[in-house]
């Protein structure tokens, strides 16, 4: 057998069964990196020890990363019959630093990954609105001097009555998605 084409062959198997099993590192479980050597007069036998340790260290540092970021979903409106596409972006309150996602025309639902800490969320409309459901801002076009945020007005109701429009903290943890989060406020 060629050896060119042993390498990806293994390394498409490891990578498969890795993403079928990502929980095998986190559980203890180690494939055994002998059923995946593959051995011909062209090629050296691989090292099982160092193969095992190679996958599994490669595994957990993935997990690892994939384990560190948490999700914020909610829904946007906007005071129109129309619903147009939206930025919706959530701001660090220690490091001000921020994550935004889109939302097409008519999409009400967002979900933005960030990684743990504690966010304000606003979100900002698109001045172009093309009629065309699911269509995302053209050229990004925001008005980012209009924000909508998720605020104690959103919380109590948007009845005029409510009186605080303080930023509502929103604290996300590793692995963790926080639901019910809209920033709905966009009253002045």
């Amino acid at each position: 057998m060629n050896p060119r084409v042993i390498k990806p062959l293994v390394i498409k198997f490891v990578s498969k069964t890795y993403q079928s099993s990502r929980l095998a590192a986190l559980t203890g479980l180690a494939l055994s990196a002998t059923a995946l050597s593959v051995e011909s007069s062209h090629t050296a036998p691989v090292d099982s020890h160092l193969f095992s340790q190679f996958f599994i260290s490669t595994a957990l540092a993935e997990t690892r990363e994939t384990l560190s970021v948490g999700t914020i979903q909610g829904t946007v409106i906007y005071p129109s019959d129309i619903l147009p596409a939206q930025r919706v972006c959530a701001v660090n309150t220690q490091t001000r630093g921020a994550y935004c996602t889109e939302t097409g025309e008519e999409q009400s639902q967002f979900s933005l990954p960030v990684r743990p800490g504690t966010y304000h969320v606003y979100a900002i409309a698109c001045r172009d609105y093309l009629g065309q459901p699911g269509t995302n801002c053209q050229n990004r076009n925001y008005d980012d001097q209009i924000r909508a945020y998720y605020d104690e007005f959103v919380t109590c109701g948007l009845y005029a009555n409510c009186g605080s429009k303080l930023p509502i903290s929103v604290t996300v943890r590793a692995g963790e998605t926080v639901t019910g989060v809209s920033p709905h406020d966009w009253y002045p």
